[in-house]
């Protein structure tokens, strides 16, 4: 049955046409005086579905704003029904496997046995198709990689923590018979080049661990546009979410959207340069370290926008950052946040160094309406 999804997003928030401190300091408090200014605010979503509708109650504070913002919207197939109060994946989509043109399955009861396999044999190019994929219950152990010719994929688990694409690759690894580092970009398990693709009730992790002899370990590598994360847990350490594309020469804006998600690491677990929208998620510190680590484009008006989340830690961890700017224009902003009492009261880091551009000048930090002990 046909059904037209709807879910929940904010209509009107700030994000970063508010006055930059003068101070220097790199975090801002938007108070209530700021629902005179205009949110001139792009949500940060991804276009999947043109046919999707979207509605949000706005709240009586949000109301208040002035609502002057683009939504680009990010949704699934319209053959697909997404209830974001549902807390499981078999309520939301139901029979996902019949509805799936593909379906991958570790004991031959699918079309192929690895994603992998699936992904290869999606058509090339497809700008008006969106080709489902279902991953059946399972631990794939591999490493996979969505090419620039793959468009418009909506690739479905049988819930987070039950269908799990896992690797362990590490930044201070060799390449096979060489001398040389696979290094950061190198050690991912999911890379995604192409556009519009959908991931929905799965767990994506990276197992190397952590450490000096580990280094970076990233579990998602986001290169193309439009790229949607929906009841997702994303699991690894240091880097565990690299946003990797990055504002073009022509323009071209490269965006993530995570809604519903679980993202946990411990060092710089969330970076790059993309825009990057996460709602109602929660993001899990597994060491007094960093939390962001945005490195936005010179001239690129968006960054990290965190809208809703719940940010936890492991016990013992009670000293961490937001963020720090990995590049000198970073851009990230938590708005409406449940903060822990592992965040530190400062909020921020301004990575300055020799060497590096004046990071605490060119960077931009914002704080609204957050809560926590």
């Amino acid at each position: 049955m046909k059904t037209v999804i709807t879910f929940i997003m904010t209509l009107s928030l700030i994000v970063t046409a508010m006055a930059r401190p003068t101070d220097g300091n790199l975090t801002t408090d938007l108070d209530s005086e700021t629902r005179d200014m205009n949110a001139d605010a792009q949500m940060l979503i991804a276009a999947t579905a043109p046919e999707t509708t979207i509605a949000r109650d706005s709240n009586a504070e949000t109301g208040a704003m002035n609502a002057d913002a683009q939504m680009l919207i990010a949704a699934t197939a319209p053959e697909t029904t997404i209830a974001t109060d549902s807390n499981s994946a078999e309520e939301s989509i139901p029979d996902a496997a019949q509805q799936a043109e593909i379906v991958v399955a570790q004991d031959g009861s699918g079309d192929y046995t690895t994603v992998q396999a699936a992904i290869d044999a999606c058509p090339d190019y497809d700008h008006k198709h969106i080709t489902t994929i279902y991953i059946k219950e399972g631990t794939y152990h591999e490493m996979v990689t969505i090419p620039h010719n793959k468009h418009r994929l909506h690739i479905k688990g049988a819930g987070a923590g039950k269908s799990i694409i896992s690797y362990g690759k590490y930044a201070e690894q060799l390449w096979p018979g060489t001398d040389r580092k696979v290094g950061t970009s190198g050690s991912a398990t999911m890379y995604v080049h192409g556009c519009y693709i959908t991931f929905e009730d799965l767990t994506i992790e990276n197992t190397a661990g952590e450490g000096k002899k580990i280094g970076q370990a990233v579990a998602v590598f986001t290169n193309g546009d439009c790229i949607f994360f929906h009841r997702c847990s994303l699991i690894g350490n240091q880097d565990t979410v690299y946003t990797y594309g990055r504002y073009g020469k022509n323009g071209f804006i490269v965006r993530n959207y995570f809604l519903d998600c679980y993202i946990e690491g411990t060092t710089d677990f969330i970076f790059g340069p993309s825009i990057a929208y996460f709602e109602a998620c929660t993001i899990h510190s597994k060491k007094n370290s960093y939390v962001t680590a945005a490195s936005t484009i010179q001239g690129q008006k968006y960054g990290y926008v965190f809208h809703n989340c719940k940010l936890t830690a492991a016990e013992g961890i009670d000293k961490c950052y937001l963020g720090r700017p990995w590049g000198a224009y970073a851009k990230t902003v938590f708005i409406e946040c449940e903060l822990g009492s592992h965040i530190l009261p400062e909020g921020w880091h301004n990575w300055e160094k020799p060497g590096k551009a004046n990071t605490e000048k060119n960077s931009y930090y914002a704080e609204y309406k957050n809560f926590g002990p």
